[in-house]
């Protein structure tokens, strides 16, 4: 006897597992790319991450050497400043230290006139005396 439906049931078997093993495959084969997928992007997001954390360390980084920078320019400046002040200083003493020597010189020279104006008073009252005296003494008559 020929069974035509059982062997078409067997050929649409074959089929259908032929169908299945290829659906089979293309749905291991979808999930395995969709892995794929996934751990590039997983990959592609840390490298991303680590990039942007390397950024915002030399920025960073960057800030603290600016920070740095202007500091060491402000304590130079003040250190400048100082010194220009010391010199200030320096020469206003110079200059006050001139004033009182200046103001010695002429104390001493004002001192040595009044000393020198002195001697030629006393000089002159010397000479006045003598004089006088002179002229006080008796005079030797001619017959004695």
């Amino acid at each position: 006897r020929h069974f035509p439906d059982l062997s078409l049931s067997v050929c649409i078997d074959g089929t259908l597992l032929r169908y299945g093993r290829q659906a089979q495959q293309q749905q291991e084969q979808q999930e395995e790319e969709q892995q794929q997928q996934q751990h590039e992007q997983e990959q592609q997001q840390q490298q991303g991450q680590e990039a942007q954390k390397q950024q915002q360390q030399q920025e960073q980084q960057q800030h603290e050497e600016e920070q740095e920078e202007e500091a060491a320019a402000a304590d130079l400046a003040l250190k400048s400043q100082r010194n220009n002040n010391d010199n200030d200083n320096n020469n206003n003493d110079n200059s006050n230290n001139n004033y009182n020597n200046n103001s010695n010189n002429n104390n001493n020279s004002n001192s040595n006139n009044n000393n020198s104006n002195n001697n030629n008073s006393s000089n002159n009252s010397n000479n006045n005396n003598k004089s006088q005296r002179k002229l006080l003494r008796p005079q030797k008559s001619a017959g004695s």
